[in-house]
């Protein structure tokens, strides 16, 4: 929410990303959900199936009805 872009934070832990690609999620309730949710939107169903991506790496928090994932794919320079 502080205006940087998923580019900005990859290259803040040092990543240096040739290609990049983020889906979030937040109102499913398990993983299988939001794995199911991802799979089934064209534009995050894209992004989990990027060949040339070798990375990744997914952060979750909270609980309930608060969780959220973030997922960052990529591959460096």
């Amino acid at each position: 929410l502080d205006g940087r872009t998923a580019l900005d934070r990859s290259r803040a832990t040092g990543y240096r990303a040739a290609a990049y690609g983020e889906n979030i999620a937040g109102r499913q309730q398990s993983d299988d959900e939001v794995l199911e949710a991802w799979i089934n939107s064209p534009s995050h169903n894209e992004i989990l199936n990027v060949a040339k991506f070798e990375d990744f790496a997914l952060g979750v928090a909270g609980e309930g009805s608060m969780t959220r994932w973030v997922l960052m794919m990529g591959t460096q320079q």
